[in-house]
């Protein structure tokens, strides 16, 4: 028996037992519980965030952080306390019935059972960052856990970002090997240097497509191994023109690098004394209390066209 497959029988038993101690709803409510904690923080962050803004005058990053919490901690409390009730209806003087033990149960056991995918996939990726050479991907269990996690990421990615996907797979299923190559492609100097390049850096603001594929720095790019690696699991592999493809994407993401540096707020909040005052003197706390720190993140990742609307 291997280590990842000892564990995960452990964690499987662990909440079986967990299961029948509890019972079919004590079992249910601590995973519902979960579910609505999770809701909570997602779609009552900003009414709870408001609520506390009033109440306590926090803002920033830590007015999020902290209406959060709360909203997880207090939904996950009402859903508990509700299944808790509905076991006290159904118990009898004896105690627990044998078909709530038995319910309890089989939700603890579909529990560990996710649980210890989890726990296995963390083992194994663990395994491979320290001892690459000696790791031993070919198990039954390695290889179901990396897969059902792949498979997982991919019905996620799908329906929200779904020329993401296939590379995004790859990294879950061996996260690894395609940090290294990645790791690789950041760090090559030539790289480095064409980007320094004020010729390719104009090629690239203007999209001139045409001039880029012609640039014998960027063929030689185009060509590295570890960046072939990458591209293998992206979702242009099979495109006949993935020269161009990745030009126009290079010259996409150059543009909009660009535009959000330029953006005058941006520039307003990264030159304002105050916050950078605040960067030198280390502050963190006063950095997550900083509403500019915010209004930052927002302008550099919200998407564009969001922007437009």
């Amino acid at each position: 028996m291997t280590l990842s497959l000892g564990v995960f029988i452990i964690v499987v038993l662990i909440f079986a037992i967990q299961g029948l101690r509890k019972g079919f709803f004590g079992a249910l409510g601590g995973i519902i519980s979960l579910i609505a904690g999770y809701a909570a923080a997602i779609y009552g962050l900003k009414p709870v965030a408001k609520l506390l803004q009033d109440m306590t005058g926090l803002d920033g990053l830590l007015l999020y952080f902290s209406a959060g919490l709360i909203a997880f901690i207090v939904a996950s409390l009402v859903v508990g306390v509700v299944f808790s009730f509905l076991e006290q209806a159904v118990s009898t003087n004896a105690g627990l019935s044998g078909m709530s033990r038995l319910g309890g149960m089989l939700v603890g056991t579909g529990v560990g059972c996710l649980l210890g995918v989890l726990v296995v996939y963390g083992i194994s990726i663990y395994q491979e960052l320290k001892h690459p050479d000696k790791f031993d991907n070919d198990t039954l269990i390695a290889q179901k856990t990396r897969g059902l996690m792949s498979q997982a990421t991919a019905k996620v990615l799908e329906q929200t970002y779904p020329e993401a996907a296939p590379l995004a797979i790859a990294f879950v299923e061996d996260p690894v090997e395609m940090g290294e190559h990645l790791n690789q492609v950041l760090s090559n100097e030539a790289f480095k240097q064409l980007l320094q390049d004020p010729q390719f850096q104009s090629q690239l603001e203007e999209g001139d497509i045409a001039t880029l594929l012609q640039n014998p720095d960027f063929q030689q790019l185009a060509q590295d191994e570890h960046l072939q690696q990458l591209l293998r699991h992206s979702d242009i592999a099979h495109a006949e023109n993935v020269d161009e493809i990745l030009a126009m994407q290079m010259s996409n993401i150059w543009q909009k690098v660009q535009r959000k540096k330029n953006d005058e707020r941006v520039q307003a909040i990264l030159n304002d004394p105050d916050l950078q005052h605040k960067l030198q003197s280390n502050d963190r706390m006063a950095l997550l209390r900083d509403p500019q720190v915010l209004e930052l993140m927002e302008l550099l990742f919200t998407d564009e066209s969001t922007e437009k609307e």
